[in-house]
């Protein structure tokens, strides 16, 4: 046994210097086995699909660019899906540094994205493409995206489910403003309100329980 006179501890394994202070042992060491077991290090994740998503997006975009510069009669689409493009790997972005967080990240990127479409549009002459197609296409793209990351990063279930329920409570806000007139294509409204319902009802169906203890624990009820 070795024994460190300025600490009065007593260590194990082959050690020649205490690891608290750096003073010389004293005493035979007791056998060659280690004082910590071994660590299992996990192997890093491969960036390979992260890389070959955003190298697609790129060609994508540059595609886009070079069918729209040939055919400028039909508009300026090619900005949008550039933007679109941008904006995912924007939320990509923000949600893997800030794994803490994630969906809070992700609902804030939906509102900020939201705005800045439907300022677009105004400045743009207000033909309510924001309205029509960007919106109900944000708030699919949000729930999908966080049941992704939820399963991705393994997030607790109390963790995502108000989320989720807050995404699908906002995806009935393209049919409430397409039923009062403010809406011209309704589909993307449609199918935004359809996924919506979907997702509440597979919530409420398999994790009702879950979710009513989630929200009496948020509102202190």
């Amino acid at each position: 046994m070795l024994r460190c006179d300025k600490c009065k501890v007593d260590l194990t394994g082959p050690l020649r210097r205490c690891p608290l202070c750096g003073s010389e042992l004293r005493g035979a060491p007791d056998g060659e086995h280690p004082v910590f077991p071994p660590l299992r290090l996990t192997p890093p994740r491969s960036r390979l699909p992260v890389r070959l998503a955003l190298f697609l997006s790129v060609v994508a975009a540059v595609v886009c660019s070079g069918v729209n510069l040939c055919l400028p009669q039909s508009g300026i689409w090619s900005l949008f899906v550039t933007a679109g493009l941008m904006s995912f790997w924007l939320a990509f972005g923000v949600a893997v540094r800030k794994r803490r967080s994630i969906l809070k990240s992700l609902l804030w990127l939906a509102v900020l994205i939201s705005v800045l479409a439907v300022l677009w549009d105004v400045q743009t002459g207000f033909s309510r493409w924001s309205l029509n197609f960007v919106l109900p296409l944000l708030l699919i793209s949000l729930q999908l995206l966080t049941l992704l990351f939820s399963w991705f990063f393994h997030l607790p279930l109390q963790d995502y489910l108000i989320y989720l329920t807050l995404g699908g409570l906002f995806g009935f806000v393209p049919l409430i403003l397409f039923l009062f007139g403010q809406l011209r294509v309704p589909y993307p409204s449609v199918i935004c309100a359809a996924v919506s319902l979907i997702s509440l009802s597979a919530l409420w169906l398999f994790q009702g329980r879950a979710l009513r203890a989630e929200i009496r624990r948020r509102l202190h009820l």
